[in-house]
């Protein structure tokens, strides 16, 4: 006799975070897209969708800051880049306006 499972709405946040995990690990070997893996394990988008966000994004822990220093006389004329493992890169010229790269920083996190 084959055990029902439990519908992942009905388990604890433990038990919850760790159905979902197990799932996007098994989708990321399978080779299947998200969309037909979800079809083959009766999987719904929508919670597909929130939870392979909220598990493969980076917790803002992982987030570090490394304090840089510049003297005026080499960036005067320097473009500053930052690639971020994520594939972000974000380009500076000299004079940038602080507030603006706050909002832009802040915008980069949240994808």
């Amino acid at each position: 006799m084959s055990e029902i499972p439990i519908p992942p709405e009905e388990l604890d946040p433990r038990a919850k975070r760790e159905f979902w995990d197990n799932h996007i690990q098994a989708w990321q070997q399978s080779g299947l897209t998200q969309i037909d893996y979800c079809r083959q394990n009766n999987l719904k988008n929508h919670q597909w969708w929130y939870w392979r966000r909220k598990i493969l994004k980076p917790s803002d822990t992982d987030v570090r800051f490394v304090p840089l220093s510049f003297s005026p006389g080499n960036i005067s004329r320097s473009r500053i880049s930052v690639i971020t493992p994520n594939g972000f890169r974000i380009e500076l010229d000299h004079g940038v306006d602080v507030s603006k790269l706050r909002q832009l920083i802040t915008t980069v996190r949240g994808l």
